[in-house]
């Protein structure tokens, strides 16, 4: 499974360097560890939650012939260019409100894959009035709508959640099954007062939700995850300060490279002790074996690292082929 969101890479020079240097402009995305600086479309594997393609967003009116674009719009174009080494896999790309419509779930299941997106805005082809209709009345919370048409040759599925009056969550998707699913189960605690004495209670509250649903979100928030390792622990781009913008760049990817070798480390160690975490580096740590290695052993990619070889060492010989960049600097 493969997952396409953004990220960002920290900038708060002048704007004026990245519209010389790179064309870009500056982004603001409050929700991010990071949330002003230079935008950042990414696909990232579902299982580990690796980065595998990068592209730097240039905005949609880009002077640059981009692959795809001539026949389709933006937010599609985007989820195809980042999966475009996997077409024909068969592998299930999840997207969310940013990229996900019909148009992308049609183009991303004609490549040979099969799509599982939110859709919010992005609405042309997407029955988006039967399921306000729906939601017009009084619903239990959790229950479901689910609509089937065969468009241009592809099995589509629309599904409607109902959150709340008024407000129905839609997705489309071209893979999964509607039945029910496993159920949100959340903690909510509640004051109440009982003979004029306040008490707190807590209490589980579970909201249904069918399995297309589950399946889109098991995997849905890999990105983010790793912005939060990459920004919220790792923190080199607020070590390292620099006002050149090609320096502050360079510190995003190579941030984004150590987090993945992280993750490479995390996911083989529990692939081998079953899920077991005991004895598992955090970040920390494994940034200081890291370190170590790369400063101490002069040939971190041969078999024999000086006579000595541990995790750290073996995970830096192989995350320099874990990023691909799909816009090329030197241009």
């Amino acid at each position: 499974m493969l997952f396409v969101d953004e990220c960002m890479s920290a900038w708060r020079g002048q704007e004026q360097y990245l519209k010389d240097a790179l064309g870009v402009h500056i982004t603001k995305i409050a929700r991010k560890p990071e949330g002003v600086g230079i935008e950042v479309k990414a696909s990232a594997d579902g299982s580990s939650g690796i980065l595998l393609r990068l592209e730097i967003h240039e905005g949609q009116r880009s002077n640059r012939p981009r692959l795809y674009e001539d026949r389709l719009p933006f937010h599609s174009a985007i989820v195809l260019r980042l999966t475009d080494p996997w077409r024909g896999t068969g592998r299930t790309i999840v997207a969310d409100a940013a990229f996900g419509s019909v148009r992308t779930a049609l183009e991303v299941e004609k490549l040979g894959n099969h799509f599982m997106g939110v859709v919010k805005t992005a609405t042309k082809g997407y029955p988006k009035q039967v399921f306000k209709a729906w939601g017009s009345s009084d619903r239990e919370r959790g229950e479901h709508k689910v609509l089937t048409a065969t468009v241009e040759g592809v099995n589509v599925i629309s599904l409607g959640r109902y959150a709340k009056p008024g407000l129905v969550k839609t997705f489309v998707a071209t893979t999964g099954v509607t039945i029910p699913g496993e159920p949100i189960t959340v903690k909510r605690t509640y004051r109440l007062v009982r003979d004029g004495t306040v008490v707190t209670e807590k209490r589980d509250k579970t909201t249904p939700r069918p399995k297309l649903v589950e399946d889109l979100f098991k995997h849905f928030g890999v990105i983010d995850f790793h912005d939060r390792l990459r920004q919220g622990y790792l923190k080199l781009e607020k070590i390292y300060l620099t006002k050149v913008w090609w320096r502050r760049l360079f510190t995003t990817v190579f941030g984004i490279c150590v987090v993945d070798a992280y993750l490479v480390y995390v996911y083989e160690y529990k692939l081998v002790r079953g899920q077991n975490e005991d004895g598992m580096l955090n970040l920390f740590e494994f940034v200081d074996k890291l370190s170590y290695s790369l400063i101490h052993y002069s040939d971190p990619v041969s078999g024999s690292i000086r006579g000595r070889r541990d995790v750290a060492a073996v995970v830096v010989s192989a995350f320099p082929c874990k990023i691909q960049i799909v816009r090329n600097l030197s241009e």
